[in-house]
């Protein structure tokens, strides 16, 4: 490991959200780092030289009723940290129905 990718996760209120799962990976598809926000809402990843993508993955608990932002690219050349912080917004609408197959 030679960069971290670290930050803190917010509703759009600026209040700190904890168990929020991450993830990141390279452009390569080779490695793959994850992290969980703390009490105070935040994170922190491993990463090597390269392009990485950091986000919320979309199975990661606490989510329900928010919309979650897309992933954040960086890009580290040697021994970096870079700060990537991630703002979630209250979902105000939602969709709610049935399915049903053919039998049904």
């Amino acid at each position: 490991m030679t960069a971290l990718i670290h930050g803190t996760v917010t509703d759009s209120e600026s209040n700190l959200l904890q168990g929020i799962w991450l993830e990141t990976g390279d452009s390569n598809y080779l490695y793959r780092s994850v992290a969980t926000t703390n009490a105070s809402g935040r994170y922190v990843m491993g990463a090597t030289t390269g392009s990485w993508v950091a986000g919320i993955p979309d199975d990661s608990p606490g989510l329900a009723g928010f919309v979650i932002p897309t992933g954040q690219g960086v890009i580290f050349t040697g021994v970096q940290a870079a700060q990537t912080n991630f703002t979630l917004i209250a979902a105000t609408a939602q969709i709610s129905g049935h399915v049903k197959d053919s039998n049904n």
